[in-house]
């Protein structure tokens, strides 16, 4: 059976209250399929940043069990028994929220107008397809709708309330019978007529009735013919009148009777219709209620709720008809809400868009209520907590409660934030929506934000596929934005150790060749770098302590990535420093010999590339010439022998030997008497004399230049090149003072090379050198040095020197501490802004890392979360970004 054809079934059996057996028999669902769930019961666990239950204050760091679609535990994490068998979705940074709902929709798939304008006994349910695609509302975060009957009649019919996903239709339904609708604006009033055929054959005593006008025709009218239509159920029903016999089963199991009323004499007209009668009532879409609100109970029991339309258009604009100062003016729906608010009845408010093409944008729409001062909690439960409760599901749906079922929504950040997007929908726990966003980006918040271009205030910094996209107050971002907001935290640059032992698992203490490339050597699996970057490091250096060895510079990721390698080569000038020197010097000057040979090589190859350049410039137009020459001299011959041919022709039409000239016909005639030929006159081509053609000189082919002899590859010495070049540095460990001035005269003053010099005390001792030679400073491991009583903080002699420097810890897990240590020189006296300097953007700088060191648009996102300022032992290390990717969080420890 076609699923069309099945609806068109359960339709009209509908009307012999045969619908319950419909859905069982064509749909194949019901109580086998609801015992089938119960048989596979499975307990899910998400854990979440924040959850708003909707009846209650967000929870931070919340945990949600839930068990066969129901709601099980919910609180804190540290409050909430996870089984043992549960599987754990781990949500992160995310906020959840209940399943929002739209209380009020035309969904129906036979939802066309009814000729009759009371029509009590419809059921929008019968028109409501289970199995179409409600993708786009799921997005916007709706997981229950409230269907409508036919929008533009007196009393359309019953609404009914489902869910719109699941598998189980008969769990879907939530109310098959909510309430029963009636519109007192204009768009119902002054119906059409009704023609009714008679049933049989038409004689004198059964003539032809003319069509009759219905009740409605203006507002007293309708509300006259409604209190008719009421006191005739006092008297009974008649049976075979299925619109009074509809109507008194809903008086008697006290429906709502939801009332669409705008004006001030609709909204009177139904309040006070539904005091005589002792009705359950609703009122929908009430635009004038500031002059109506002091004659209304609003606290009446029988008052189940307001449903207030927020009437925009989401991203579009239109012109608007401009209202006569005579005319009363509508109040704003945010005025009408603090109004009903003030009156106490906050939660029977709910919001409906001004159409179902805008249900999607409910979240956004709804956001129209805080410019009357609304808290963002209360918001949120006129679309959850609210519309439930006034409709009569708050027992299974609107709330995150133990008992609820497992409707809910993961947004990417708090709710009517900007950009906050819906990232998932569940409903009865399953995933139902998946946002399907390509681009990973995220939004960070802070209270101070420590840029290249200074301090930023209340700041944003956002994140699209690893690199800073947006940096200032107020960024721009993508859709499907996740964010993370750090109240009162401070964001750093990711901390850069120039020195350690991350990154193999053990310290290097072998000897290695330059040439080695140890970024190939880095473990995956080093535990000692997921906990160095709890401290705030997120980038390193690393080489053997067998000096000299090759540098690399790599990322503490979970797979750490190589920014440089080599990023420079670390030697050592230590012990006899005569020796030490001498062999320095030889070690540097053969290097030396290797690079001048390569850069004669390399300065012959670019000649060598400009006149190939110029010869095959030179040889095509060769070639052109040739090409040229060859073709003017085929044509001159081809003019040669047509000329030739002529000639032969031009003799073979001459006088014959008789007198006579041949004729075209072979037969001769008279010879008549012909003038001597003129001299030259039929002479052939090749007899007349050669005139001068530039063209014909000769031609000479270009030399192609020769090609410069490559040098032979010495591995040994490849890196030197770049360590001669400029292109990375010279870091040298000494021991002694004595051993600076070495480096000096060596490394700068006779070869000139980009240097760095690592020597504790002994660079203490000589900071004025380092600042003559332009030589950059490594301290550390240790930064303050006390020689009998008198102590020295060594970065803070480098600073007042003018010595440029940066830090290193000399160690593995121990790097973590490394923030510390500078903490602890801050404390006695180096300034702040040197010493975060020291740790992000001086070594970005010195070893030309560009895409690190410090936050600005495009860079790298590797930063730290402080909780205070940095390099303060006071301050803790909320959060640790690498490439955009949270690599570490303070809590994560305890979970």
């Amino acid at each position: 059976m076609k699923r069309t054809s099945a609806m068109k079934l359960i339709s009209k059996l509908s009307a012999f209250g045969l619908l319950a057996t419909a859905w069982t028999v064509a749909l194949g669902v019901g109580v086998n399929l609801e015992s089938r769930a119960n048989a596979q019961e499975r307990t899910e666990v998400f854990l979440v940043d924040w959850i708003w239950p909707g009846n209650g204050p967000a929870i931070h760091e919340a945990a949600m069990v839930v068990r066969d679609g129901k709601i099980v535990q919910i609180g804190p994490r540290s409050e909430v028994t996870i089984p043992p068998q549960a599987r754990e979705h781990a949500l992160g940074a995310m906020v959840m929220i209940p399943g929002l709902i739209a209380v009020e929709s035309n969904l129906a798939e036979a939802n066309a107008q009814d000729e009759k304008n009371v029509t009590p006994e419809n059921r929008a349910l019968d028109g409501f397809d289970f199995f179409a695609d409600y993708q786009s509302l799921l997005s916007g975060g709706i997981t229950t709708v409230q269907i409508s009957a036919a929008r533009a009649r007196l009393m359309p019919g019953q609404g009914a309330v489902v869910t719109l996903a699941g598998s189980n239709v008969s769990l879907r339904t939530l109310s098959a019978s909510e309430s029963v609708k009636v519109m007192l604006n204009q768009s119902a009033l002054n119906p059409g007529t009704v023609y009714e055929p008679p049933i049989g054959a038409v004689s004198v005593d059964r003539p032809l009735e003319p069509t009759r006008p219905q009740i409605g025709a203006s507002l007293v009218e309708a509300i006259a013919g409604l209190r008719v239509l009421m006191q005739s159920l006092e008297g009974g029903v008649n049976s075979n009148d299925l619109r009074l016999s509809s109507l008194a089963e809903m008086l008697k199991k006290k429906t709502t009777f939801r009332f669409t009323a705008e004006t001030v004499p609709e909204i009177q007209a139904a309040a006070k219709f539904a005091a005589q009668f002792q009705l359950p009532w609703m009122l929908v879409g009430p635009e004038f209620l500031d002059a109506i609100v002091g004659e209304i109970d609003w606290k009446n029991p029988q008052l189940r709720g307001v449903v207030l339309k927020a009437e925009l258009k989401p991203g579009e604009i239109a012109d608007v008809a401009i209202p006569k100062e005579s005319e009363p003016k509508p109040t704003p729906v945010w005025k009408q809400a603090k109004l009903l608010i003030d009156r106490g009845i906050g939660d029977k408010l709910a919001i409906q868009p001004a159409s179902d093409s805008e249900l999607s944008e409910l979240l956004f729409l709804s956001k129209v209520f805080l410019r009357s001062g609304i808290s963002r909690e209360q918001v949120l439960r006129m679309l959850t907590s609210n519309p439930a409760k006034m409709m009569g599901v708050g027992d299974r749906v609107g709330q995150l409660r133990a008992g609820m079922d497992a409707d809910f929504v993961v947004l990417s950040g708090q709710p009517f934030d900007d950009g906050v997007f819906v990232d998932s929908t569940f409903v009865g726990g399953e995933k139902v929506f998946t946002s399907r966003s390509v681009t990973p980006a995220m939004l960070i918040e802070a209270d101070r934000i420590y840029a290249s271009s200074g301090v930023l205030k209340d700041a944003s910094l956002s994140i699209v596929n690893g690199k800073i996209q947006g940096l200032g107050s107020n960024v721009s971002v993508p859709p499907n934005t996740t964010r993370k907001h750090f109240p009162k935290a401070v964001i750093v640059p990711g901390f850069v150790d120039v020195g350690s032992n991350l990154g193999l698992g053990l310290p290097l203490s072998e000897s290695i060749p330059l040439e080695t490339k140890l970024g190939s050597m880095l473990a995956f699996d080093d535990e000692s770098i997921r906990y160095a970057r709890r401290g705030g490091l997120t980038t390193a250096l690393m080489s053997s302590s067998r000096l000299p060895s090759p540098v690399v510079a790599f990322k503490l990721g979970d797979k750490p990535r190589v920014l440089k390698d080599p990023v420079a080569i670390r030697f050592d000038v230590s012990g006899n420093l005569s020796s030490a020197e001498s062999g320095l010097k030889r070690t540097l000057g053969a290097a030396k010999q290797y690079v001048d040979v390569w850069n004669k090589y390399d300065a012959a190859m670019s000649e060598y590339q400009g006149k190939l350049k110029d010869f095959e410039t030179a040889k095509k137009k060769y070639d052109d010439a040739v090409k040229a020459a060859e073709a003017k001299k085929a044509d001159e011959a081809k003019k040669a022998e047509e000329a030739k041919k002529a000639e032969e022709a031009k003799k073979d039409s001459g006088p014959k030997p008789d007198g006579s000239k041949a004729t075209e016909g072979g037969q001769g005639v008279e010879n008549k008497t012909t003038p001597p030929a003129t001299v030259n006159e039929n002479k052939p081509a090749e007899s007349q004399p050669a005139t001068k053609d530039d063209s014909n000189t000769e031609l000479k082919e270009p030399e192609k230049p020769k090609e410069p002899e490559k040098p032979k590859s010495n591995p040994s010495l490849e890196p030197y090149r770049a360590l001669f070049a400029g292109n990375i540095v010279a870091i040298v460990n000494v021991e002694d003072e004595r051993a600076i001035e070495i480096v000096a005269r060596v490394f700068r003053e006779e070869y000139k090379l980009p240097t760095l010099i690592a020597g504790g005390e002994a660079i203490a001792k000589q900071p004025q050198l380092l600042a003559k030679h332009g030589i950059q400073a490594v301290v550390g491991p240790g930064l303050i040095q006390e020689t009998r009583g008198d102590e020295s903080n060594i970065p803070v002699s480098m600073a007042i020197a003018g010595v440029p420097f940066v830090f290193q810890s000399s160690a593995a897990t121990g790097s973590r501490r490394l923030p510390e240590a500078i903490a602890y020189s801050v404390f006695k006296g180096l300034g702040r802004d040197d010493a975060l300097a020291g740790l992000t953007s001086n070594p970005a700088t010195y070893f030309q890392l560009n895409s690190i060191g410090s936050l600005s648009v495009g860079k790298d996102a590797d930063f730290v979360v402080l909780s205070g300022d940095p390099l303060d032992l006071a301050t803790e290390v909320l959060a640790v970004f690498i490439d955009g990717v949270m690599v570490f969080e303070k809590d994560e420890v305890s979970r």
